[in-house]
């Protein structure tokens, strides 16, 4: 059942249970307290919903997720004063607030001190400068729930309203943009079919594609940490994914698959790599493996997303761009003007990035 979705005028519309209408009526005398109210409840749900449709596809089991969502993300969605409708959610049991446990270093510094056998000390998600809090659903609506309508004043980032542009300019109707939860990479209507539309139209593009991207990501953090005699960096020496798969996969030649069970080795599928071939990950790249169960996967994708997004395409200096996880793809008429300025962006030295044309 679906519960939230975006309108034509990018309003977003969701079910709004019949409790909670209640509980609004009880709590607020003003109309614009109520709507605030229902407005912060729907906007979560929506992300809830989003990021649960995505991990199911994806092959996720789990019941519920949570989905991490900033206080400037509520700033700039709802209003200032955000704090006060969203406790009230949490009080009410419509919403809740993802718990994590304190580490060693954490319950140290607040001089918190327990034994072996006593429970874990939980507090909320958040923590400065590491990550913003994770919400969920508690309580959902049903098919007979009324319906509402919320404008949404979130103003586009620049990579954003590149992707708009440009899916405005070839005749994309009701367009939609969302972000995932795992790396924060953009999605958009054209996200998995762009090679099987984009030639169907009677133009050319350009397609900009950064090779071994998130290879390249590890490196680029490996030598930002110093370690640059560390043995992963060898198999930077000519293609990474051979020299993987030389390394590690010796009986598999296909490059393709050794670079998707790679990637997806690095972002948590424990299931394409037998325990003995993740021993020999470990004898031979000892650094390399500890930081992949440290998060490293997710934290190259979130590196990968702000390069791409931010300083790449959200600094082009031409008003349409459509962005591919690793890549972005241009209107023919601007590849001057985009060769011409990465040519000059130190944020790409080191990296490859391929053309290939789209007609």
């Amino acid at each position: 059942m679906k519960y939230t979705y975006y309108d034509n005028e990018n309003n977003l519309v969701g079910l709004i249970p019949s409790r909670l209408l209640s509980l609004s009526n009880e709590l607020f005398k003003n109309r614009s307290s109520k709507n605030t109210f229902l407005k912060t409840y729907t906007l979560i749900l929506n992300k809830v919903e989003t990021e649960t449709r995505r991990r199911k596809n994806r092959g996720g089991k789990k019941m519920r997720y949570y989905v991490s969502l900033s206080s400037g993300y509520f700033r700039k969605s709802i209003l200032t004063g955000y704090k006060r409708y969203l406790d009230l959610l949490i009080d009410n049991g419509f919403v809740e607030v993802y718990k994590r446990e304190l580490d060693f270093y954490e319950r140290k510094e607040k001089g918190i001190y327990i034994g072996l056998f006593d429970d874990p000390v939980y507090v909320e998600s958040y923590k400065v400068d590491s990550f913003s809090k994770g919400y969920t659903i508690i309580e959902h609506p049903d098919s007979n729930d009324l319906e509402m309508k919320f404008k949404l004043n979130l103003k586009d980032s620049p990579y954003r309203q590149k992707n708009r542009n440009f899916l405005e300019s070839i005749g994309v109707e009701n367009i939609k943009l969302t972000s995932d939860q795992y790396g924060f990479r953009l999605y958009h209507n054209l996200s998995n079919s762009y090679k099987k539309e984009l030639p169907k139209l009677n133009k050319s593009f350009i397609n900009y594609d950064l090779k071994c991207s998130i290879p390249f990501q590890i490196k680029h953090y490996l030598e930002g940490k110093g370690y640059f005699k560390d043995p992963f960096l060898s198999l930077f020496k000519g293609d990474f994914y051979e020299n993987w798969g030389r390394e590690i996969e010796v009986e598999v030649k296909d490059r393709k698959k050794i670079k998707t069970k790679f990637n997806t080795y690095l972002n948590g599928n424990k299931h394409d790599y037998s325990p003995s071939i993740d021993e020999v990950i470990k004898s031979k790249f000892p650094l390399f493996h500890s930081l992949k169960y440290k998060g490293l996967g997710r934290e190259m994708v979130k590196s990968e997303t702000d390069l791409i997004l931010n300083k790449v395409v959200g600094s082009l200096p031409i008003d349409e761009v459509l962005t591919i996880h690793d890549g972005f793809i241009v209107n023919k008429k601007d590849e001057h003007i985009v060769d011409e300025y990465i040519n000059q962006l130190k944020v790409l030295n080191g990296f490859h990035l391929e053309k290939v044309s789209i007609e």
